[in-house]
């Protein structure tokens, strides 16, 4: 009784990098994130060669719907209506590096810096 083979190509971080054209630690960054599968031998890693043709299959764009001119329109107006709110405020009378400034006197004389 003959037993077929089905031996997978198992790829390094290395040859899989070399035939993305990325560099090895964006491979291991895709197969932290989940998006490329890997296996695990010892202590090193191996993606199989099918999952790396399966990675690299191009993905079909499609076209996202435009809003309903009614719903452009209610966007444009939220965005005057935020406009109108932030020119009604006016400037809050101190700059970031000011209020940086202030909490770090303020950690020095507790002594926390």
């Amino acid at each position: 009784m003959a037993i077929e083979s089905t031996h997978e190509r198992l790829l390094t971080v290395a040859e899989v990098a070399e035939r993305l054209r990325v560099h090895p630690i964006t491979v291991r960054r895709l197969i932290k994130a989940g998006r490329l599968r890997a296996l695990t031998i010892g202590r090193s890693v191996r993606v199989r060669e099918v999952d790396v043709d399966a990675f690299a299959r191009p993905v079909e764009r499609r076209e996202l719907p435009r809003p309903a001119p009614e719903e452009l329109e209610r966007r444009r107006a939220a965005a005057r209506a935020l406009r109108a709110a932030r020119e009604a405020t006016g400037p809050i009378g101190f700059s970031t590096l000011e209020l940086v400034r202030a909490s770090r006197r303020e950690l020095e004389e507790r002594g926390e810096r």
